[in-house]
């Protein structure tokens, strides 16, 4: 899922295109007496994190603001690790999903989610914003990593799988305004964008 935020925009439209596909799917689980075994998580997290970072310009309200020439400050990789077993990724996520009460289309990887195998933009799919003032903008996209450790056990067999995931919750796009004080419950990530884009003493980078 793609979102975006609001700080110093106006009209936002998501441009988009093909996404690619990632495997993994088609595993069985531990065996096939296994196969409607329950899930225990624990050590789950969510963090927003900063992925991609474009050039600092001067807009003048109404010019348009885009993110598709962003460059990569860091990549995070969807995974499922196993030790005892192997199983579906997508029905690990999935059961993932349904413990955090996200739908099916919030984690990437899950049933109706996101089939990207990494946060790197393909460019394919950005943000066009419309500056609501004359400022200094900062385009970024962002991503709600979600980790998380779990056991998978067989109905009366005790233990038959443990591991780890990562995958991510929504991508964000957006343009920080510099010039702008943050808006409260702006994510970690947005505000890593201020930070780096913008000059020390400017509002949005307090």
């Amino acid at each position: 899922m793609k979102r975006r935020w609001s700080a110093a925009v106006a009209t936002v439209v998501i441009v988009t295109g093909v996404g690619g596909c990632s495997g993994g799917d088609g595993e069985k689980a531990v065996g096939p007496a296994c196969d409607k075994g329950s899930y225990e998580w624990f050590n789950v997290s969510r963090q927003s994190v900063l992925t991609d970072l474009g050039r600092t310009r001067h807009y003048d309200k109404g010019q348009k603001v885009s993110t598709k020439d962003v460059r990569e400050v860091a990549r995070y990789t969807k995974s499922v690790r196993t030790t005892g077993g192997k199983l579906s990724q997508r029905r690990v996520i999935h059961s993932l999903a349904r413990h955090l009460k996200l739908p099916a289309d919030e984690l990437a990887g899950d049933v109706n989610g996101s089939s990207a195998r990494t946060t790197a933009n393909d460019r394919s799919s950005y943000g066009l914003h419309e500056a609501e003032a004359s400022d200094r903008y900062v385009p970024a996209r962002a991503a709600t990593l979600v980790e998380a450790d779990f056991r998978y056990r067989c109905t009366g067999r005790g233990r038959a799988a443990s591991g780890h995931v990562v995958t991510w919750q929504s991508l964000e796009v957006g343009a920080v305004a510099c010039g702008r004080k943050p808006e409260k419950g702006l994510s970690d990530g947005v505000r890593e964008a201020a930070r780096l884009g913008c000059r020390a003493g400017d509002p949005a980078a307090a």
